[in-house]
């Protein structure tokens, strides 16, 4: 039986021999952006746990309390990797979005911890950004979608809490020191039109990495990449990701 939608339960020790995957969604969103590769990873027999970040909610226009604080975040994802690694041999984390800054900072403290981690541990990130706001997407989107494209821009832009953006760019400035830190296999995908990431962010990303990993930009697909034409096929690439680094073939 796999578990779905949840985070990791405590106290579980049984130590499992397939990879296991955490999968972190993005700034004032929830699990149902990253559903589509937490079903399909699932649907290929792997354990998927989808984390809820604190003080998100399932209503995307609500983020706020006590629990809105980047440093809350960047703990409860550590210690969902810390319990699910307590369990499985191998772990994934995928982050999408600001859920790949989380999963770098998780990753790359493991490392600090355990050197040795790099060799039990993987990353995905998704859309991540280092740059963010596209200007030039968002005016080529605007022109393309006209005032409905409009409206939706600014009910977007209106709709973000000023602290969580704050507790955002906190992250974002922390994060930036680590990506040298990172030493396990690292995967970055990204959309070519994404209007939210700049794509340079992955290039940043892998630059910064010692180019360790490898990155795939995919032309079409937007921010919400998981809600577009390319979900299938980034699912897919994915999951082989995922099966060769089990295999040793990445």
């Amino acid at each position: 039986m796999f578990r779905c939608n949840d985070d990791v339960p405590e106290g579980n020790r049984d130590v499992q021999q397939r990879p296991a995957v955490l999968l972190i969604h993005g700034f004032g969103g929830n699990r149902s952006e990253v559903r589509p590769l937490a079903d399909h990873l699932r649907g290929s027999g792997f354990e998927v746990i989808s984390v809820q970040l604190p003080g998100h909610r399932e209503d995307r226009r609500e983020l706020g309390g006590a629990e809105a604080k980047s440093k809350i975040w960047q703990d409860h994802v550590i210690r969902q990797l810390d319990e699910l690694r307590r369990r499985s041999e191998r772990v994934v984390i995928i982050g999408f979005s600001m859920g790949g800054l989380l999963a770098v900072q998780a990753v790359t403290r493991v490392l600090d911890r355990e050197a040795a981690a790099g060799e039990t541990v993987a990353m995905v990130t998704i859309n991540t950004p280092v740059r963010y706001w596209n200007f030039v997407q968002i005016f080529r989107n605007i022109r393309r979608g006209g005032w409905t494209a409009l409206k939706n821009y600014t009910a977007h832009a209106t709709g973000k809490s000023v602290l969580g953006m704050w507790e955002f760019q906190k992250l974002l400035w922390r994060t930036k020191t680590r990506f040298s830190k990172i030493s396990c296999p690292l995967f970055v995908i990204q959309s070519a039109d994404d209007d939210t990431v700049w794509p340079c962010s992955a290039i940043h990303i892998l630059r910064k990495s010692g180019e360790r990993g490898r990155m795939m930009m995919f032309p079409e697909g937007g921010h919400q990449i998981f809600g577009s034409k390319a979900a299938n096929e980034v699912c897919e690439t994915i999951e082989e990701f995922v099966r060769r680094w089990a295999s040793n073939e990445t």
